[in-house]
């Protein structure tokens, strides 16, 4: 395929495509790029793993429309018109290629993009760390990506020089999950670690690293600490047994979601938004949005979920390029759910946090666990 590509023509097994330019055209430009799943210039978006990816630039599609014998606006008038109807050129392209990012005919050009991954990485919504040690969670595709590969790691303290460790990851013990492939490792803590930047490594190539906070690291908390120490007034308005104050009740959930690293916007602070939800928290280190609605009372009281559900389904229709989880927080214990409402939210995919789930957060928070984790975890 790739000679092909090279050469103009490429043989398939019902027949051949061949790639023509014109005499006037620039040479064909093929160029390799490696791109890790955790750097921000990666180039293979689609991919979930750190892959090699070649890619071939052609001219331009508004040029290749049009050449073809249509308008590119008729086409897509006519793509949204037909019996399997889709949203234009752009949303077949988002469809079929899986590239999230909105495609533009009129900027775009042609591209060949042929990926060959390297298919390792950490599960990030598994991660865990204790006063004794980090507990990393990977996953792999396939036997041969962990053969060759290490996982190397960097543990930075208050009063020492950083420290180094690293193991063969072909010697662990690897289990059949998911998906994937699966195992665990151990990463030793002292005290006054703060942090632990991981490594895997195939070779001279990272694919993929992430940096673990550790209990007590938390910049958000500590701060907040000096003010209200250990945070007993804000969980006492998160857990609110009376179920009276549900304006203090939406105030703790946001700076919940705050302490874990989330940009929040309060929506429920404002005037004149009634018809909003009361918090959205933006993950910065993704497209994610989470939409959140918070009650004191049943989650479906007044019919919450289905409004949550509309609402989450609106902003994801409005936002393409981003990635909307709706997010139901009540002040009530699990015990007091029902069974509808819990088998509601799981069909219409809410994550529903009761009393519990908010106190398990709470003290995930003052772990160091970062809204990446949390985000990988309510996937």
């Amino acid at each position: 395929m790739v000679r092909g590509i090279a050469s103009g023509t490429a043989d398939l097994k019902s027949g051949s495509v061949r790639y023509r330019g014109r005499s006037n055209d620039a040479p064909r430009n093929i160029q390799c790029v490696f791109g890790e799943a955790a750097a921000p210039y990666r180039s293979a978006e689609h991919d979930s793993w750190s892959c090699h990816a070649l890619l071939v630039h052609g001219s331009s599609m508004w040029g290749l429309v049009r050449e073809a014998g249509h308008d590119p606006f008729e086409l897509d008038d006519m793509i949204r018109g037909g019996p399997n109807a889709y949203d234009g050129l752009s949303d077949l392209v988002r469809t079929f290629c899986s590239r999230p990012r909105r495609f533009d005919m009129r900027s775009s050009t042609t591209i060949i993009d042929l990926v060959a991954p390297l298919a390792l990485g950490f599960d990030r919504g598994r991660v865990a760390s204790s006063p004794q040690c980090v507990t990393v969670a990977l996953r792999a595709a396939a036997d041969v990506f962990v053969a060759n590969a290490e996982l190397h790691w960097t543990t930075v303290n208050t009063g020492e020089p950083p420290r180094h460790g690293s193991v063969s990851l072909g010697e662990r013990d690897w289990k059949p999950g998911t998906g994937a492939l699966r195992c665990r490792v151990d990463v030793p803590l002292r005290d006054g670690d703060v942090t632990v930047a991981l490594f895997i490594h195939i070779g001279d190539r990272c694919l993929d690293s992430m940096s673990v906070p550790l209990a007590g690291s938390n910049p958000r908390m500590s701060a907040h600490n000096l003010c209200d120490p250990d945070g007993p007034r804000f969980t006492d308005k998160l857990r609110d047994d009376g179920w009276l104050n549900s304006k203090s009740f939406e105030t703790a959930v946001g700076l919940l979601f705050f302490f874990l690293g989330f940009q929040v916007d309060p929506l429920s602070a404002q005037k004149g938004l009634g018809s909003a939800v009361d918090h959205l928290a933006h993950d910065p280190g993704s497209s994610v949005i989470l939409a959140v609605e918070c009650t004191v009372g049943p989650p479906d009281g007044g019919g919450k979920l289905g409004k949550l559900v509309a609402r989450s389904a609106d902003l994801a229709n409005r936002l393409p390029d981003s990635e909307v989880i709706a997010v139901l927080a009540t002040a009530r214990p699990k015990d007091e759910l029902s069974p509808t409402e819990l088998e509601k939210a799981d069909r219409d995919d809410v994550v529903l946090l009761a009393q519990e789930d908010l106190r398990e957060l709470w003290d995930s928070a003052r772990a160091g666990v970062t809204s990446g984790q949390v985000v990988g975890r309510w996937r």
